[in-house]
């Protein structure tokens, strides 16, 4: 993306059909890439899964956290992604998330260390303790 865009600027990217982490590593700053899954049907669903990777930097865990706050209001969502990661526990996230990669054995699943931190010190994942 070098020449085409800011070095500034976020790839969030909707895809199901290729990894993050695929993404990232044919990016100069990998480091600003994210997933972002809304579910169908959209106005229907209220939920919206955020995907980091490890070496995802947390300035853009933080800006994706106001995108969904943006959401939140914009349309009428109850939550934002990492509020309802905070009703589900960072520690459950973070188990579940760990079953996934053991079962799969990708690493689309791998907890980032972000999430492994805030559930290690009993963290809010939507605020920024």
């Amino acid at each position: 993306m070098g020449g085409i865009v800011r070095s500034d600027t976020i790839l969030a990217s909707n895809t199901s059909s290729l990894s993050i982490a695929s993404i990232a590593k044919n990016c100069e700053n990998h480091a600003r890439v994210v997933g972002m899954h809304f579910f169908n049907p959209v106005p229907l669903v209220k939920l919206v899964e955020v995907i980091g990777r490890a070496a995802t930097d947390a300035g853009v865990v933080d800006a994706t956290y106001a995108m969904g706050k943006a959401m939140t209001m914009g349309l009428n969502y109850p939550f934002n992604p990492l509020e309802y990661g905070d009703k589900v526990g960072a520690d459950r996230v973070l188990s579940i998330m760990e079953g996934l990669q053991s079962t799969t054995g990708s690493e689309r699943y791998r907890p980032s260390l972000w999430l492994k931190r805030r559930a290690l010190l009993g963290l809010s994942l939507s605020t920024a303790d």
